[in-house]
């Protein structure tokens, strides 16, 4: 009477640019094995797409998520596995870090940052990219001067783990300092495991190519905590840069 689980994750998304007249994001969906199907579609702010078979691409015009139905052995399953996504002005651009990225979490490359792709509550999913006891920079070429609605950045929180929020971040557009975000508050204890967007919120005549942005460590573990003087994590994910319209 036991309802299993299943013995290895169902299925994986990658995610492919197409660059033309039109710049296009496109998620495909591939079962683990032959013996899973099943059905994907894109789940936008605004709409939701037409579900297709897994192994044919979806286009995401969006912030999202790309929800996969499960056909295993010929049983739908209840839970559906769910790939937050987005695109948006900075997808697959030419990135430059400041920093080389801890092996352990390297988000999945050099373009982690920017791939589409969203880190989860769970911040070992290979989508998520940290660095230990240092401040972290990196540079984005949007390729030609563009108007920018706003700028953000997912950063994880998970104290316990040494996981805490920068202390300071600044975000810059061609040099000019846009917008300055301070975190007076980041040692006051939290025991939630939640991931934060910080935000320059919406720009004002604001337009160009190169966005750079600096992050600070907070330092080291305060001393209500169990690792006290150990060097803290930062655990960042996609920088969204919105173009407006």
């Amino acid at each position: 009477g036991v309802d299993y689980g299943l013995e290895s994750v169902p299925v994986s998304m990658s995610l492919s640019l197409e660059e033309g007249a039109e710049r296009k994001l496109f998620a495909q969906i591939t079962p683990s094995f032959s013996y899973i199907k099943g059905e994907v579609a894109f789940i936008g702010v605004d709409a939701e797409s037409m579900p297709v078979n897994f192994g044919t691409p979806l286009e995401i015009d969006g912030p999202g998520e790309i929800v996969a139905t499960i056909n295993y052995r010929g049983r739908v399953l209840e839970n559906t596995e769910y790939f937050p996504v987005d695109f948006h002005a900075a997808t697959f651009k030419e990135l430059e870090l400041g920093y080389d990225p801890s092996p352990y979490y390297t988000g999945g490359g050099d373009y982690a940052l920017v791939d589409g792709r969203i880190g989860t509550l769970d911040f070992r999913d290979g989508v998520w990219q940290a660095k230990q006891g240092e401040n972290l920079s990196f540079t984005v070429n949007l390729g030609e001067s563009t108007d920018i609605d706003s700028i953000s950045l997912n950063f994880f929180l998970y104290q316990d783990a040494w996981i805490f929020h920068p202390s300071n971040l600044k975000f810059f557009v061609d040099d000019i300092l846009v917008r300055e975000l301070s975190n007076s508050d980041v040692f006051d204890k939290d025991d939630r495991q939640i991931s934060t967007n910080f935000s320059t919120g919406k720009l004002e005549g604001v337009a160009g190519n190169i966005v750079r942005v600096e992050v600070i460590n907070p330092g080291p573990c305060p001393n209500w905590h169990a690792a006290a003087t150990e060097p803290t994590w930062l655990f960042l994910d996609e920088l969204i840069v919105r173009e407006a319209k």
